[in-house]
C-alpha cells in the first residue's frame, strides 16, 4: 500500500489536556495524511490517549528529548515526501494540507509553504496573555508544509533544549537558498495559555538571542 504523500508530526510532552484536539484536527484533514505522534517522555495520560487511536495514529514513545528531538524522531520514522508539524496544544484548519500540497505540486521552485494563524484561549479570556484574533502570517512550524528534500538538505532540528529550534532551522534553510510561499488564508489556530512553553521557560529572551547570534555568525563566515 502506497503511504500518503504527507506526514503530520505531533510532538507531545505531558499534553493530556489538549493532544486529543490536535490529533482530531489532523484526522479531519480533507486529504489523506500519515499521522505520527511522538510521546516525548510524558508522565501524565498522554501515552494512553495517543494509543487509544489505534491504527489511525502511528505512536512513538521515547525518553524525553525535547521538542526538536521529538520532531527529528518523527521525520526519521516517516516515508512521506512532504512533512508538516503541529504542536500538541494547537489545531489545524481542515483544508490546511489540501491548499498547501496544491502549491508544492504546482510550484517546483517552492520548498515550503506557510499560512496565516489566529490565536484563541479556552475558556475565552482564561489567560493573562494577549490573544491575537485577527489573522496574521505565521512563519512557524505549525503553519508549514515542507519538502522532505529540504529537510534532508538543511539537517535536523536542534536538540539543545533551548527555545527557537524552528527559528534556528528556518534561518539555516534560508541560508541554504530555500524558497517559501505564504498562503493568504488561516491554516491553524494557536492556543494561548499560561503553560505555553514559550511563555514559561526561564531565560526565554536569551535563548532566542542565541539563535539570532548563531545565524549572524554563520552569515559572517567566508563562502
Amino acid at each position: 500500500m502506497t503511504p500518503p504523500a504527507v506526514c503530520a508530526i505531533i510532538p507531545a510532552h505531558n499534553a493530556e489536556r489538549f493532544v486529543r484536539e490536535a490529533i482530531e484536527s489532523v484526522l479531519a484533514q480533507s486529504i489523506p495524511v500519515e499521522l505520527i505522534v511522538v510521546n516525548d517522555g510524558s508522565t501524565d495520560a498522554t501515552a494512553s490517549i495517543i494509543d487509544s487511536y489505534g491504527r489511525d495514529v502511528r505512536a512513538i514513545h521515547q525518553e524525553r528529548r525535547g521538542l526538536g528531538g521529538a520532531r527529528n524522531r518523527g521525520i526519521q520514522a516517516s516515508r512521506a515526501n512532504w512533512i508538516a508539524f503541529l504542536d500538541a496544544d494547537d489545531r489545524w484548519m481542515p483544508d490546511k494540507l489540501e491548499y498547501q500540497t496544491a502549491v508544492l505540486a504546482a510550484r517546483s521552485d517552492v520548498d515550503m509553504v506557510f499560512g496565516h494563524c489566529v490565536e484563541f484561549s479556552v475558556p475565552e479570556g482564561d489567560c493573562r496573555w494577549r490573544v491575537r484574533t485577527d489573522p496574521f502570517p505565521a512563519y512557524s512550524a505549525c503553519a508549514a508544509l515542507v519538502r522532505r528534500a529540504l529537510l534532508d538538505r538543511v539537517g535536523a532540528f536542534s536538540e539543545s533544549g533551548k527555545l527557537g529550534e524552528f527559528i534556528d532551522w528556518y534561518a539555516r534553510a534560508q541560508e541554504s537558498g530555500a524558497r517559501s510561499a505564504m498562503l493568504d488564508r488561516v491554516v491553524f489556530h494557536r492556543r494561548v495559555h499560561d503553560a505555553n512553553m514559550t511563555r514559561t521557560s526561564d531565560g526565554m529572551r536569551e535563548q532566542y538571542l542565541d539563535v539570532i547570534r548563531g545565524h549572524l555568525e554563520r552569515q559572517r563566515l567566508p563562502k
